[in-house]
């Protein structure tokens, strides 16, 4: 099965474009999420300190474009800009900007929390933890 590596989707009337995180991102990511003990992303992000969910939020931010029409082509404008601030057009917008962190979350675990990928994981715990 060939994973998907972008997906766009619409959010509050607008477009925008998520990338999966890289391997390293990810794996860091899924350790903590795992050792967390929760069982959804907003709980995960919920539970991490100030620092921890601002460096993910970042990660995340950054595998994330608006898709915007300008001169009859598609363009992605990144949210993050490359000094790592936000962009001019989320600034204001806490609620969107949470919600486009949970999105890019949820697309950047999803291959390992679909399938088999997490239950393999967790006999493979249990061997070695016995």
């Amino acid at each position: 099965m060939i994973r998907e590596k972008t997906k766009v989707f619409e959010l509050q009337g607008r477009r925008w474009q998520v990338e999966k995180v890289s391997a390293l991102d990810g794996s860091n990511i899924i350790r903590k999420f795992t050792s967390s003990g929760s069982g959804n992303p907003q709980d995960f992000l919920s539970g991490l300190s100030n620092d921890e969910f601002s460096n993910i939020q970042k990660i995340l931010l950054s595998k994330i474009s608006e898709v915007q029409n300008i001169n009859n082509q598609e363009m992605m404008i990144p949210i993050i800009t490359p000094s790592g601030t936000i962009s001019s057009t989320l600034s204001e917008d806490a609620g969107l900007t949470y919600l486009l962190t949970v999105i890019s979350l949820s697309f950047s675990m999803s291959g390992f929390f679909d399938g088999n990928a997490l239950t393999e994981f967790q006999e493979v715990v249990k061997i070695i933890n016995a």
